[in-house]
């Protein structure tokens, strides 16, 4: 047999030098390669030092005995790294072929409700859909979409009308994200219920105005969830009693949509609680003093909070849905490409510390969807309100600057004591947004309670993603709600 390259590992003693004589005299080509292979001497522990530091890097904090899980993750950014010495990578020294790097393993794994709008989410899981724009008083045109009943309903009849209200930074899309048995807009549709999704100004769906640009105009940004409570919540519940010729409607707000409910249902000064016979808040918001979430890091002690946040955001849109969020979501959030551990951490800081009820296959779906932007003006509602500890309307800045918008020298106050909706609420012990001290809030100032119920380790996603939520929240929400508002 004839050799034309001998291949030894980098170890400069006599022996090698005796080799290199003999390999240059008859024409063999000899390379040093790094350590991979035990035969490589004590350059080995190069490697282990550096397995060592990946594989602590994967357990974190988990359970060590679950190592094992992680080793091949680990091992494969050794594989896929090619050696100097040979140009080559072990993968291929062993295989024969180059692998496939994880992104491109992902394009193909790749959950198609990623790149779905809400009517395709609604459509690809077998249900009928509408889609109807919503114009406000002030000229806001929201995308309001309607699942009118079931998939294997009998009758193509509606029943009675639920309103669904997302939350802070969130789409409609939240309740149909999941899967049939698990999002409650498909589990009110399959029981009977005519299915309403509601968009608030300035998200995704509601990105839109009889004069305004959004993308060139300050003055569409104008607005705060006083905005949202005032006109978006009337304008869609009035134009969903007006399509479906009904007298009232049922209403389920997640965090921000339980905000602008408690705010408009306890306003005595319009007819709107004649016209909702029950409501649900699910992590329910009012006074939030007391959360947890990273957005109260962005306060300052300055009285300049407003003009704090338009520095570091600017006037107009906060946090948009974009295509490079959508794709950074569906990618780095994958399986392969990047550590979905990660990605649902990301999610966690907002929502709060517990994990084991979200959906862990879904990640990267719901990072797809989320953000779905905002006003800055807000989220600086939303700072002051934490700094104050009030459920207040938007405050202006100064005694004079809130006489000429409200009539008093500061920003009105919402009561809840006056709302007369049968309500029921549903909360949890881990929700950094609603905290349960504030949430307390609720408790010492409602009078039209009917029911409520506690689920200790559920976070603020928990009540719109979490796997058991049908279990835990749907099935018990729905019960109370045939009482006062029946199919």
């Amino acid at each position: 047999m004839i050799f034309g390259k001998f291949q030894l590992y980098s170890k400069s003693n006599w022996a090698v030098t005796l080799l290199n004589l003999y390999f240059t005299l008859i024409g063999i080509k000899h390379t040093l390669t790094s350590a991979y292979h035990q035969r490589s001497d004590s350059v080995i522990e190069k490697f282990n030092r550096l397995f060592d530091g990946m594989s602590a890097k994967y357990v974190g904090d988990n359970d060590i005995n679950k190592l094992d899980e992680y080793i091949d993750r680990a091992l494969f950014a050794c594989r896929v790294r090619q050696h100097h010495a040979t140009g080559k990578t072990p993968f291929y020294t062993v295989s024969g072929i180059e692998a496939k790097l994880p992104a491109v393993l992902s394009v193909s794994k790749i959950d198609p409700d990623c790149d779905y709008n809400i009517t395709q989410l609604i459509q690809s899981k077998g249900y009928p859909w509408e889609e109807h724009k919503v114009t406000t008083a002030d000229g806001y045109i929201l995308g309001v979409f309607r699942i009118p009943h079931g998939r294997n309903a009998s009758s193509s009849t509606p029943g009675r009308p639920v309103l669904l209200q997302h939350g802070l930074l969130d789409a409609a899309t939240t309740w149909v994200i999941n899967f049939p048995e698990q999002s409650l807009g498909f589990i009110l549709a399959d029981a009977g219920y005519d299915v309403w999704l509601g968009n608030v100004r300035g998200n995704r769906y509601s990105r839109a105005h009889v004069k305004f640009n959004p993308d060139h105009d300050e003055a569409f940004w104008d607005f705060s969830w006083d905005d949202m409570a005032q006109d978006d919540l009337p304008s869609m519940v009035y134009y969903i009693l007006n399509q479906t010729k009904q007298t009232q409607i049922g209403y389920i707000g997640h965090s921000q949509g339980t905000l602008i409910g408690f705010a408009e249902f306890g306003n005595l000064s319009n007819d709107i609680q004649k016209n909702v016979s029950f409501w649900a808040a699910l992590a329910p918001i009012a006074q939030v003093g007391h959360e947890k979430t990273p957005l109260k890091y962005l306060d300052t002690d300055s009285k300049e909070l407003e003009k704090y946040w338009h520095k570091l955001f600017g006037r107009n849109e906060f946090l948009p849905a974009s295509n490079i969020l959508q794709s950074l979501g569906k990618f780095a959030c994958g399986e392969f490409f990047f550590d979905r551990l990660i990605c649902e951490n990301m999610l966690l800081i907002i929502g709060g510390p517990d994990r084991k009820n979200l959906n862990a296959s879904r990640v990267p779906v719901y990072a797809s969807h989320g953000p779905s932007g905002t006003s800055v003006k807000n989220m600086v509602h939303f700072m002051q309100c934490g700094r104050s500890n009030r459920f207040q309307a938007y405050d202006y800045g100064s005694a004079e600057k809130n006489q000429l918008r409200y009539n008093q020298t500061t920003p009105p106050i919402y009561s809840i004591r006056s709302m007369k909706v049968p309500t029921a609420i549903f909360w949890a012990g881990e929700d950094w947004l609603a905290d349960p001290t504030d949430v307390a809030y609720i408790f010492d100032n409602i009078e039209s309670l009917v029911y409520e119920k506690y689920i200790p380790n559920y976070n603020h996603f928990d009540f719109v993603w979490a796997s058991t939520a049908n279990k835990l929240i749907y099935q018990d929400l729905i019960n109370v709600m045939k009482k006062y508002h029946p199919i």
